[in-house]
């Protein structure tokens, strides 16, 4: 009756774990983890938990086999010992199994020698599959690294054979490592193919929430989201394209018809226009849009822009927002910031400066870069009052980015 008891409990314990809702938590977990290092630590975690469940329900097995009058249990001294003691010892038995540790119960009657056979031929099964998973995991995190590390000790070693001052190598080494962290925490989307398996609705709900979080940065974009959802949705999947520019591209150019409103989702692009008397240039940096003029009129581009770096971006149709907007009732929503924009640049007139209609931002955004620039400003950086090292690295990043616009050779 005891034995049957606690065979109960087994199967009890069982039960509320409920492996399947284990096993979907398991799964949002490891969705949340970005860090290559962790997401090791968990898949190890993970595993020695497995071993040490089934370990567990080994030793029950262990201790109900060993009961007997004649058994382990008996014949050892543990029938006086407390049902901890027991546990322990039956514990130790089962991961003596499945590692090189020893037990000092040893099998004797027929049951037993069966049992342990049974058991050790499962935990070689079981210890090959947790080697096999952790090297498997460890070769690939490795895999993954050796590139930057070594790329990052060449740069280190170019660096010290040509005698570049330690200020100067230092902030190389710090702006490339912050570029490289940047680009590693972003995945871009067509490296992933299991996209490519979602379903029409899946793949159109995964779109507007992707170009969501860029498009409402625009007034008119978040106002046709709070009100219509289905034309916003509609603007994301028909008006809607990702596009990605490699170093030195030609976004746009001079003369060319204006059709498409830009968004630089990662980053940063040179903006360059030219009169008669002088030539202006402009950065151009994540978070920013431009040629909003495409939306509302017909225009020809005064000025160039050229990729600096690797450029994602989002391109909305001109074209496409004319015939979606006007089949919906934000028609009226795209009409006010049409009128808007035409007096901003009525009032602006011949004075303004020749990017001022191309390159028009919302005011919140170039308050946002002038907080910025004040407190970081390029004559006044004292690197040791500043917090984070991913905040110095940020500075640095747009001093190189301002610095290399004017620098940057356009033809």
């Amino acid at each position: 009756t005891t034995r049957l008891t606690r065979l109960a409990r087994v199967f009890r314990v069982l039960r509320l774990m409920r492996l399947p809702k284990l096993r979907k938590l398991m799964f949002t977990i490891y969705g949340l983890i970005e860090s290559d290092v962790v997401a090791v630590v968990f898949t190890v975690a993970r595993s020695l938990g497995v071993i040490l469940i089934l370990t567990h329900m080994l030793a029950c097995g262990w201790f109900a086999v060993g009961a007997g009058h004649d058994g382990w249990v008996v014949r050892d001294g543990y029938r006086r010992e407390s049902l901890e003691i027991q546990y322990l010892a039956s514990l130790q038995w089962s991961m003596a199994q499945f590692t090189p540790g020893a037990s000092s119960i040893k099998p004797r009657l027929v049951a037993e020698r069966a049992y342990s056979v049974l058991v050790l031929a499962f935990g070689l099964v079981v210890a090959t599959c947790f080697v096999s998973s952790i090297t498997a995991t460890m070769s690939a995190m490795w895999a993954l690294g050796n590139y930057h590390r070594t790329q990052s000790a060449m740069l280190k070693k170019f660096l010290h054979q040509n005698c570049v001052p330690r200020e100067l190598g230092y902030r190389i080494t710090r702006y490339v490592e912050f570029v490289v962290e940047f680009r590693h925490k972003r995945v871009p989307q067509g490296n992933v193919k299991y996209l490519e398996l979602l379903s029409g609705p899946l793949q159109l709900e995964l779109k507007v929430e992707l170009s969501r979080p860029h498009l409402v940065a625009h007034p008119c974009f978040a106002q046709i989201a709070w009100a219509n959802r289905t034309a916003f949705a509609d603007l994301c999947s028909g008006a809607v394209t990702n596009h990605s520019f490699a170093r030195n591209d030609a976004i746009i150019s001079r003369g060319k018809a204006a059709k498409d409103m830009l968004f630089i989702t990662t980053g940063s692009a040179a903006y360059r226009v030219t009169t008669d008397s002088s030539e202006q240039r402009r950065l151009l940096d994540t978070g920013n849009w431009f040629s909003e003029i495409a939306l509302w009129m017909p225009w020809h581009y005064r000025g160039d822009v050229k990729a600096m770096n690797l450029v994602d971006a989002l391109l909305v149709s001109a074209a496409k927002f004319g015939e979606i907007i006007q089949s919906s009732d934000t028609y009226a929503v795209a009409q006010a910031h049409a009128i808007s924009f035409w007096r901003r640049m009525v009032e602006m007139g011949d004075s303004a400066p020749a990017w001022s209609f191309e390159v028009l931002q919302v005011a919140k955004q170039e308050r946002g870069e002038q907080q910025m620039q004040g407190v970081a400003s390029p004559s006044r950086v004292n690197l040791l009052s500043l917090g984070t090292m991913e905040q110095r690295a940020r500075i640095e990043v747009k001093r190189a980015e301002e610095l290399q616009v004017k620098q940057l050779v356009w033809d």
